[in-house]
């Protein structure tokens, strides 16, 4: 077999987004794009030590494709809130000089659900804008943010706090205002994953999800807010891995779909940003219809951007069959034309390659016109987010005394875990803490127990296990605040008390302790429905 040649190699280059390990540029992307002009990078955990480090990372990234004659880099990250953050929680220090406008710290600012709570889309376009401010003068340019799934199954594994709720009206108002905030700032802002991972019950990372409503209901809820994305003028949508027999009846997945992709999206919406996969790596696609395979049939469905994740060998096995694909002709010429024009006109208004830049002048919302600062804006955030879903026995505000605050993991595998005995005590309160608490172990839990939760989607036995056995032996004094999905309090519907923060974020978790202590208020409202049964159950 004769290998393709270098044209067809870095057109295939120019479709894909990347990986790599290590928070400098490695010798195999450094290779990548020399050889292959890829499109750019996505960054994750395994890249990051501090916002410093990152510009210093980008910069690297800008020079290498100037020194190779190849294009300049775009830069991508999932930077949603909440939960999920590639930054890790203790990044800070002085801005170099070189990046006067680079804030000292990544803010961690509440989830989208946190901001659906708020019911405040001032609130959600701030949120926006804070993340494409730091992102910016990193040299960011895109954030695969936000998810406009609308999150209707309270087994969901993979969205929950991730979305903004469970209505269509909601997701929409909230998320266009968090794309405005965003792409204000200057970073591309990507909805996603369309045309919606809201009601599935199968992780699209571990298996193949299949939403089996007619079309109807997808109109009025799934398609809703990606279609009033598209409207005004969202710069990117990322794909789902997920089956919707109704909107495509072969039964590929919307990231292989035309009539997903160019039927609904391009022709219908008349859509012209930019198209993104999800990772082609995840067992959606690579279990059932192998990574190469399945990228070129993105690209001919529609998709702009691959995003060729994961090991080396994956990486090359993309590249290496859009390679031959293209020479081939099984990808047409018409189809990279569309693409290329797209990214193009992408890369300029972006700015890829230019320097980091500061916020626009004159966009000054009147929530960060009262604030001097992003960390103030999050606690704004915070403030109006966390809720009280339950409060049976009158326990709160906590009395004063000592209390227990009991972690239950799991706890998020990225982004901060929560530490709310840390925020209690610097209110004043007095705190023993558990971090690994074993029901069948000996119990020693003095005055109000406080249990911390991070469930995702159904949560896991061992959770619900704890929750249950610190409920037989504290009664009235328990009381459970979710910093994952809300939903898992239909796991333990006796418990007394249950407060939502969404999220392990620390303005979210600062918040709720002072809700404990009765310093403040909980203002915000679940922005999820929860089974009736619930609120029935005996207390």
């Amino acid at each position: 077999m004769i290998s393709p040649g270098r044209d067809a190699r870095r057109a295939a280059g120019r479709l894909c987004l990347v990986d790599f390990s290590g928070p400098a540029p490695s010798a195999a992307l450094e290779r990548l794009i020399a050889d292959r002009h890829i499109l750019g990078v996505v960054l994750f955990r395994k890249n990051i030590e501090s916002p410093q480090q990152v510009a210093r990372l980008t910069d690297a990234l800008v020079a290498i494709a100037q020194e190779a004659g190849a294009p300049p880099p775009w830069v991508a990250i999932d930077h949603e809130g909440g939960a999920v953050t590639r930054f890790p929680p203790t990044v800070g220090g002085d801005p170099p000089p070189n990046a006067r406008h680079l804030l000292p710290r990544v803010t961690p600012v509440p989830s989208a659900m946190a901001l659906g709570a708020t019911g405040d889309p001032v609130l959600a376009q701030a949120a926006g804008r804070i993340a494409g401010r730091e992102l910016r003068a990193m040299g960011i340019n895109v954030d695969f943010a936000p998810v406009m799934d609308v999150n209707t199954n309270p087994s969901n594994p993979v969205v929950g706090t991730r979305a903004f709720g469970d209505s269509p009206g909601l997701v929409a108002a909230m998320g266009l205002a968090y794309v405005r905030g965003l792409q204000e700032a200057g970073v591309a802002a990507t909805a996603k994953h369309f045309p919606g991972h809201g009601d599935t019950t199968v992780d699209s990372h571990l298996g193949l999800p299949r939403v089996d409503h007619d079309r109807a209901r997808l109109e009025d809820v799934e398609l809703a807010p990606f279609a009033a994305a598209t409207r005004a003028g969202v710069a990117g949508i990322m794909t789902a891995h997920v089956v919707y027999p109704a909107l495509d009846p072969s039964g590929v997945p919307a990231t292989l779909s035309a009539p997903i992709l160019r039927g609904i999206l391009r022709e219908r919406w008349g859509f012209g940003g930019l198209v993104f996969t999800d990772s082609m790596s995840m067992r959606a696609i690579a279990d059932h219809y192998g990574m190469g395979d399945a990228a070129v049939a993105a690209v001919r469905a529609g998709c702009d951007v691959v995003l060729a994740l994961g090991e080396e060998a994956a990486q090359q096995e993309i590249f290496d069959r859009l390679a031959a694909a293209i020479e081939r002709g099984e990808i047409a010429g018409a189809r990279l034309a569309e693409t290329r024009a797209r990214v193009a006109a992408a890369a300029g208004r972006w700015g890829v390659g230019s320097a980091r830049a500061p916020q626009a002048e004159g966009t000054e919302s009147p929530h960060e016109a009262e604030a001097s600062d992003h960390g103030r804006i999050a606690e704004q955030i915070a403030a109006a987010a966390v809720t009280l879903v339950r409060d049976r026995a009158g326990i709160l505000p906590l009395a004063p005394g000592r209390m227990s605050v009991v972690s239950i993991p799991p706890v998020p595998s990225e982004g901060p875990g929560p530490d709310l005995s840390s925020a209690l005590r610097r209110h004043g309160a007095v705190v023993d803490e558990i971090h690994s608490y074993d029901p069948d172990g000996p119990a020693v839990l003095g005055g109000t127990v406080v249990a911390v939760t991070c469930a995702r989607g159904t949560p896991e036995a061992r959770v619900v296990a704890a929750v249950r056995a610190l409920h037989r032996l504290a009664g009235d004094r328990l009381i459970v605040v979710g910093a994952g999905d809300p939903y898992d309090l239909v796991a333990y519907p006796q418990i007394p008390a249950y407060l939502a923060t969404y999220g392990p974020d620390q303005p979210s978790l600062d918040m709720a302790a002072r809700v404990l202590l009765g310093h403040a208020r909980a203002r915000g409202t679940l922005p999820v429905t929860l089974p009736v049964a619930l609120s029935e159950a005996p207390g």
